[in-house]
Protein backbone atom coordinates (compact mmCIF):
# COMPACT_ATOMS: atom_id res chain seq x y z
CA UNK A 1 0.00 0.00 0.00
CA UNK A 2 1.64 3.65 -1.15
CA UNK A 3 1.88 6.53 1.55
CA UNK A 4 -0.35 8.46 -0.49
CA UNK A 5 -2.99 6.01 0.08
CA UNK A 6 -2.24 5.30 3.98
CA UNK A 7 -2.44 9.10 4.50
CA UNK A 8 -6.07 9.80 2.41
CA UNK A 9 -7.30 6.82 4.69
CA UNK A 10 -8.57 8.78 7.54
CA UNK A 11 -10.14 11.02 4.65
CA UNK A 12 -11.83 8.09 2.89
CA UNK A 13 -13.27 7.22 5.96
CA UNK A 14 -14.94 10.14 7.08
CA UNK A 15 -16.42 10.75 3.96
CA UNK A 16 -18.42 7.11 3.36
CA UNK A 17 -19.35 8.30 6.80
CA UNK A 18 -20.98 11.34 6.45
CA UNK A 19 -22.69 10.35 3.17
CA UNK A 20 -23.97 7.89 4.14
CA UNK A 21 -22.63 5.96 1.53
CA UNK A 22 -24.58 2.10 0.50
CA UNK A 23 -21.23 0.89 -0.39
CA UNK A 24 -21.40 -2.32 2.07
CA UNK A 25 -17.63 -1.70 4.09
CA UNK A 26 -18.12 -1.43 7.68
CA UNK A 27 -15.16 0.90 9.97
CA UNK A 28 -14.29 -1.92 11.15
CA UNK A 29 -12.86 -3.74 7.58
CA UNK A 30 -11.49 -0.04 6.51
CA UNK A 31 -9.59 -0.30 10.08
CA UNK A 32 -8.14 -3.77 9.01
CA UNK A 33 -7.24 -2.35 5.93
CA UNK A 34 -5.60 0.35 6.99
CA UNK A 35 -3.33 -1.38 9.05
CA UNK A 36 -2.82 -4.47 6.03
CA UNK A 37 1.01 -5.00 5.71
CA UNK A 38 2.06 -6.38 2.58
CA UNK A 39 5.20 -7.94 4.29
CA UNK A 40 5.47 -12.03 2.59
CA UNK A 41 3.42 -11.19 -0.79
CA UNK A 42 6.77 -10.93 -2.85
CA UNK A 43 8.87 -14.19 -1.85
CA UNK A 44 7.24 -16.69 -4.51
CA UNK A 45 7.25 -13.72 -7.23
CA UNK A 46 10.60 -12.68 -6.67
CA UNK A 47 12.25 -14.42 -9.57
CA UNK A 48 9.48 -13.02 -11.78
CA UNK A 49 10.04 -9.87 -10.73
CA UNK A 50 14.04 -10.14 -11.58
CA UNK A 51 13.25 -11.34 -15.06
CA UNK A 52 11.15 -8.46 -15.89
CA UNK A 53 13.96 -6.14 -14.44
CA UNK A 54 16.98 -8.03 -15.82
CA UNK A 55 15.55 -9.17 -19.29
CA UNK A 56 12.58 -6.65 -20.30
CA UNK A 57 14.07 -3.68 -18.51
CA UNK A 58 11.01 -2.53 -16.97
CA UNK A 59 9.61 -1.88 -13.58
CA UNK A 60 6.85 -4.42 -12.58
CA UNK A 61 4.14 -4.39 -9.51
CA UNK A 62 2.91 -7.83 -10.08
CA UNK A 63 2.42 -9.58 -6.91
CA UNK A 64 1.71 -13.18 -6.25
CA UNK A 65 1.44 -14.95 -3.05
CA UNK A 66 2.51 -18.12 -1.88
CA UNK A 67 0.98 -21.02 -3.69
CA UNK A 68 -1.03 -23.24 -1.38
CA UNK A 69 -0.12 -27.01 -0.70
CA UNK A 70 -1.68 -29.01 -3.75
CA UNK A 71 -0.79 -32.40 -4.87
CA UNK A 72 3.13 -32.63 -6.27
CA UNK A 73 5.29 -35.54 -7.83
CA UNK A 74 7.15 -37.00 -4.91
CA UNK A 75 11.01 -36.62 -5.36
CA UNK A 76 10.64 -33.41 -7.76
CA UNK A 77 10.98 -29.78 -6.62
CA UNK A 78 12.05 -26.97 -8.18
CA UNK A 79 14.11 -23.89 -7.53
CA UNK A 80 14.19 -20.41 -9.28
CA UNK A 81 17.59 -18.41 -9.26
CA UNK A 82 17.58 -14.47 -10.38
CA UNK A 83 20.94 -12.97 -10.66
CA UNK A 84 20.57 -9.26 -10.58
CA UNK A 85 24.41 -7.37 -9.85
CA UNK A 86 25.62 -8.73 -6.65
CA UNK A 87 22.16 -10.12 -5.39
CA UNK A 88 20.83 -13.56 -6.22
CA UNK A 89 17.96 -14.28 -5.28
CA UNK A 90 16.62 -18.25 -4.99
CA UNK A 91 13.35 -19.94 -4.31
CA UNK A 92 13.26 -23.70 -3.69
CA UNK A 93 9.97 -25.55 -3.74
CA UNK A 94 10.23 -28.98 -2.23
CA UNK A 95 7.44 -31.94 -1.32
CA UNK A 96 8.57 -32.59 2.59
CA UNK A 97 8.09 -36.30 1.67
CA UNK A 98 11.52 -35.37 -0.34
CA UNK A 99 13.12 -34.17 2.87
CA UNK A 100 11.38 -35.62 5.30
CA UNK A 101 9.70 -38.71 4.34
CA UNK A 102 6.37 -38.02 5.42
CA UNK A 103 3.81 -35.38 4.29
CA UNK A 104 1.65 -33.67 7.45
CA UNK A 105 2.25 -32.01 10.94
CA UNK A 106 5.27 -33.78 13.21
CA UNK A 107 2.87 -36.71 15.46
CA UNK A 108 6.02 -37.82 17.64
CA UNK A 109 9.07 -36.55 19.33
CA UNK A 110 10.93 -38.14 16.37
CA UNK A 111 9.15 -36.38 13.62
CA UNK A 112 9.33 -32.96 14.93
CA UNK A 113 13.23 -33.59 15.54
CA UNK A 114 13.31 -34.65 11.58
CA UNK A 115 11.38 -31.33 10.58
CA UNK A 116 13.65 -29.36 13.22
CA UNK A 117 16.51 -30.85 11.60
CA UNK A 118 15.36 -30.19 8.14
CA UNK A 119 14.49 -27.01 8.79
CA UNK A 120 17.80 -26.07 9.62
CA UNK A 121 19.87 -27.57 6.81
CA UNK A 122 17.12 -25.84 4.63
CA UNK A 123 18.01 -22.60 5.89
CA UNK A 124 22.16 -23.48 4.62
CA UNK A 125 21.92 -22.59 0.95
CA UNK A 126 25.45 -22.72 0.75
CA UNK A 127 25.10 -26.08 2.10
CA UNK A 128 22.76 -27.85 -0.27
CA UNK A 129 23.74 -25.74 -3.00
CA UNK A 130 27.70 -25.76 -4.24
CA UNK A 131 28.53 -22.38 -5.97
CA UNK A 132 32.21 -21.43 -7.24
CA UNK A 133 34.34 -20.05 -4.48
CA UNK A 134 35.57 -17.23 -7.01
CA UNK A 135 32.17 -16.00 -6.93
CA UNK A 136 32.45 -15.15 -3.03
CA UNK A 137 28.73 -15.70 -1.83
CA UNK A 138 27.80 -15.31 1.17
CA UNK A 139 23.87 -15.33 2.63
CA UNK A 140 21.91 -12.53 3.39
CA UNK A 141 18.78 -13.74 4.17
CA UNK A 142 17.43 -17.21 4.54
CA UNK A 143 13.57 -18.15 5.41
CA UNK A 144 12.42 -21.82 5.54
CA UNK A 145 8.42 -22.43 5.52
CA UNK A 146 6.78 -25.89 6.15
CA UNK A 147 3.29 -26.06 4.39
CA UNK A 148 0.99 -28.77 5.46
CA UNK A 149 -2.60 -29.22 4.34
CA UNK A 150 -5.77 -30.68 5.62
CA UNK A 151 -5.99 -33.92 5.18
CA UNK A 152 -8.45 -34.80 2.46
CA UNK A 153 -11.17 -37.72 3.29
CA UNK A 154 -10.20 -36.98 7.05
CA UNK A 155 -12.91 -35.20 9.51
CA UNK A 156 -12.66 -33.38 12.53
CA UNK A 157 -12.27 -35.57 15.85
CA UNK A 158 -11.97 -39.01 14.22
CA UNK A 159 -8.49 -40.67 13.30
CA UNK A 160 -6.96 -40.26 9.29
CA UNK A 161 -8.58 -42.34 6.89
CA UNK A 162 -6.55 -45.05 5.10
CA UNK A 163 -7.89 -43.37 2.19
CA UNK A 164 -7.05 -39.97 2.99
CA UNK A 165 -4.27 -37.95 0.87
CA UNK A 166 -2.07 -35.71 2.53
CA UNK A 167 0.36 -32.80 0.78
CA UNK A 168 3.02 -30.90 2.78
CA UNK A 169 5.77 -29.12 1.04
CA UNK A 170 9.15 -26.33 2.27
CA UNK A 171 9.40 -23.11 0.50
CA UNK A 172 12.54 -21.70 0.82
CA UNK A 173 13.52 -18.21 -0.05
CA UNK A 174 17.31 -17.36 -0.16
CA UNK A 175 19.54 -14.02 -1.16
CA UNK A 176 22.70 -14.30 -1.13
CA UNK A 177 25.59 -11.15 -1.84
CA UNK A 178 28.03 -12.18 -4.72
CA UNK A 179 31.13 -10.12 -5.14
CA UNK A 180 31.81 -11.74 -8.50
CA UNK A 181 28.27 -13.18 -10.08
CA UNK A 182 30.43 -13.55 -13.71
CA UNK A 183 32.08 -16.63 -11.64
CA UNK A 184 28.82 -18.27 -10.99
CA UNK A 185 29.42 -20.63 -13.71
CA UNK A 186 28.14 -23.56 -12.19
CA UNK A 187 25.81 -24.99 -9.39
CA UNK A 188 26.57 -28.30 -7.52
CA UNK A 189 23.33 -29.81 -5.77
CA UNK A 190 24.25 -31.33 -2.47
CA UNK A 191 20.96 -31.20 -1.53
CA UNK A 192 20.57 -34.78 -2.93
CA UNK A 193 23.03 -36.01 -0.27
CA UNK A 194 21.19 -34.35 2.33
CA UNK A 195 18.02 -35.49 1.51
CA UNK A 196 17.23 -39.05 0.26
CA UNK A 197 13.97 -38.93 -1.18
CA UNK A 198 14.66 -36.23 -3.26
CA UNK A 199 15.20 -37.05 -6.75
CA UNK A 200 15.29 -34.25 -9.04
CA UNK A 201 15.22 -30.61 -9.65
CA UNK A 202 14.03 -28.17 -12.24
CA UNK A 203 16.05 -25.51 -12.15
CA UNK A 204 15.29 -21.74 -14.00
CA UNK A 205 18.34 -19.43 -13.88
CA UNK A 206 17.33 -15.97 -14.97
CA UNK A 207 20.54 -13.47 -15.42
CA UNK A 208 21.11 -10.41 -17.94
CA UNK A 209 22.12 -13.27 -20.19
CA UNK A 210 18.94 -14.46 -20.53
CA UNK A 211 16.87 -17.13 -19.03
CA UNK A 212 17.92 -20.52 -18.57
CA UNK A 213 16.33 -23.77 -17.97
CA UNK A 214 17.85 -27.12 -16.36
CA UNK A 215 17.38 -30.53 -14.95
CA UNK A 216 19.61 -31.82 -12.51
CA UNK A 217 18.98 -35.32 -10.76
CA UNK A 218 20.42 -37.61 -7.94
CA UNK A 219 22.50 -39.26 -10.47
CA UNK A 220 23.46 -35.74 -13.12
CA UNK A 221 23.91 -33.29 -9.66
CA UNK A 222 25.85 -30.65 -11.40
CA UNK A 223 25.33 -28.19 -14.18
CA UNK A 224 27.27 -25.53 -16.38
CA UNK A 225 25.36 -22.64 -16.58
CA UNK A 226 25.05 -20.88 -19.94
Amino acid sequence: MSAGVVEAMPAIIFALVTAETAVSVTLLQLADLYRYREDKVMRRSVCMFALCLVIASAPTHAQQERREVGPHEHGAGTLNVAIEGEKVSMDLSAPANDVLGFEHQPNSPAQTEALAKAKDLLAQPLKLIEIPAAAGCTVANSNVTFNAAEAVGATPNTELKKDATQHADFDVDYVLTCKSPDKITSLTFAYFKLFAGAQKLSVTVVSDKGQSQYDVSRDKPSVTLK
